[in-house]
């Protein structure tokens, strides 16, 4: 999201989540839910990367400078590093989306 807080990868996933359990729910309901898979799912990108902080996950570059965002452009961060989150996110999110619909 470029503001070096939690990794975009893993607040994407939260709005999928949310979008995804609300439909045919209570709200109240829904919103529980989704705080628990949001759990489940920061639990599980931990275990994997152990941190959801963009610039923990970027080696220390925090890309909510100017200077951090051409320190991962020099170092293809972008480019290199950040499509496995990505893809991590994405084997997460279909895991416990997968458990859910069983």
């Amino acid at each position: 999201m470029g503001i070096g807080g939690i990794c975009g990868a893993v607040t994407g996933s939260f709005l999928v989540l949310g979008l995804w359990v609300g439909d045919g729910m209570e709200e109240r309901q829904a919103r529980y839910r989704t705080y628990d898979l949001v759990r489940e799912f920061v639990k599980e990108f931990q275990r994997r990367r152990g941190t959801i902080l963009c610039t923990d996950l970027l080696n220390g570059v925090d890309i909510s400078t100017p200077e951090g965002r051409e320190e991962a452009e020099r170092r293809r961060l972008f480019v290199d590093v950040c499509p496995a989150y990505v893809e991590d996110a994405a084997e997460i999110l279909e895991m416990i989306m997968g458990e859910e619909r069983r």
